[in-house]
């Protein structure tokens, strides 16, 4: 049902349905929360409806490649092997996405708090300036659409301006300017009587409106949007809309997407420039990837393989091996096992782990971390093209240097791939 609507959603985000006030005045803002967990946002009615999609989905299917090469699985009956299936499906679900868009001045890091499986990436026509495009971003939960436009223009010369500086709007102004941009258009999904929107402040961001408007038909979608500038870029506007049912049925509705984007979204809005303090990109057959400023290459006597080291015993390694991609799927088998390894604790002296999932510029990717016993912890990035896998994986001692680690997460899976030609044009399916 939500399909039909994700093309007036990339139109919702060129026009940049938007608005705020203050900071507490931005819908679902909670001042009593510090911390952005993932955890407070899980849906129960989402899971369950998940739990059901995947078991059905299970039923039938054989035992997964990931599951014969983690577990004994000759040795298991039939209910066994189902289980064992279904906690791996389940196991990729149990995850965050993080989200990197790059520009000429670093670019725009954010996070959701579930897992993004499809995702693309479009060029747009801006509605009212001839001869411009927005690019667009989409990060698709089974339940939740989610996407980012991006607009190289100053903020009193892009769709987001209003009519007035921004200093100059409130409620109203934003209100009246939205709808009767709405009016204009040839459209007939949206009530524009809905619409809703204003100002509001937050140190990470600049120039930031909210707003909120319905579709007409039933049942009936609400599409939640922001739109912002970096404070280190003024001249790139963007635009971050989450589409869900209005009623929560398939989804968080109206209430928890208020929630995800007040207290998740916005606070974790970040400029990729702050990574250059402690790091800066090399490249290596086509990846660009983040290396740390202190670091030195050593030789690995292996074509396919570079490796670095600090002075502090951080050890970088950089992998990338021809593998011809074929199918819609962009998954690779090490990926699905190495989740599941982290999600179901498989490796032997096992702290905890977990993954994330990565887009870069619309090119998805996974971050694994596993942490051990003996205080040591890895994380492992990987993401291809249609000729080449690319892993980027960093080895470090945590109890020893917890109070001097550079930001690692952040950087190992901050990367680009150049030359990619139609790769990723369109729709991509992850998993």
């Amino acid at each position: 049902m939500l399909r039909k609507y994700l093309l007036l959603g990339s139109l919702i985000a060129v026009l940049c349905l938007s608005g705020c006030s203050n900071g507490s005045e931005l819908p679902g803002y909670n001042a009593k929360i510090h911390y952005s967990s993932s955890s407070m946002y899980k849906n129960d009615l989402m899971d369950k409806i998940l739990n059901e999609k995947i078991y059905k989905a299970t039923e039938n299917i054989e035992v997964s490649d990931a599951a014969k090469i983690l577990f004994r699985v000759e040795d298991m009956n039939d209910e066994a092997r189902r289980n064992l299936n279904y906690s791996m499906w389940r196991a990729q679900y149990n995850a965050v996405t993080e989200i990197h868009i790059h520009t000429a001045k670093g670019g725009l890091s954010y996070s959701l708090p579930f897992p993004a499986f499809r995702g693309g990436t479009q060029s747009s026509p801006i509605s009212g300036m001839a001869g411009t495009n927005a690019l667009m971003y989409t990060f698709n939960h089974p339940f939740i659409y989610t996407s980012l436009s991006v607009e190289n223009q100053p903020y009193e010369q892009s769709v987001q301006y209003l009519g007035k500086p921004y200093k100059e709007l409130n409620q109203d102004s934003v209100t009246a300017a939205l709808q009767n941009k709405w009016s204009q258009l040839k459209q007939d999904k949206f009530d524009i009587s809905s619409i809703e929107g204003s100002t509001f402040k937050r140190e990470n961001i600049i120039n930031s409106r909210w707003s909120t408007m319905k579709t007409k038909s039933e049942p009936r979608f609400l599409a939640n949007d922001i739109s912002f500038a970096l404070p280190n870029e003024p001249d790139t506007q963007y635009v971050l809309t989450l589409m869900v049912r209005e009623d929560g049925e398939q989804g968080i509705g109206k209430r928890g997407v208020e929630d995800v984007i007040a207290n998740y979204i916005v606070p974790n809005i970040t400029s990729l420039a702050w990574l250059n303090e402690s790091s800066h990109f090399e490249s290596f057959n086509n990846f660009n990837y983040r290396v740390l400023n202190d670091a030195i290459e050593e030789s690995s006597g292996n074509e396919y393989i570079k490796i670095y080291k600090n002075p502090i015993g951080i050890t970088q390694t950089i992998e990338v091996y021809p593998v011809e991609h074929k199918g819609l799927i962009w998954a690779n088998l090490v990926d699905i096992v190495t989740i599941n390894e982290a999600q179901l604790k498989a490796r032997h002296n096992m702290r905890h782990g977990g993954h994330t999932y990565v887009w870069n510029d619309g090119v998805p990717g996974v971050r694994v971390y596993f942490a051990y016993e003996d205080g040591t912890s890895e994380l492992r990035f990987s993401t291809q093209d249609a000729h080449n896998l690319y892993i980027h994986t960093i080895r470090y001692n945590y109890d020893l240097n917890r109070n001097k680690l550079p930001p690692l997460g952040e950087m190992v899976s901050d990367a680009t791939i150049s030359n990619l030609g139609d790769t990723y044009k369109g729709e991509v399916d992850f998993l």
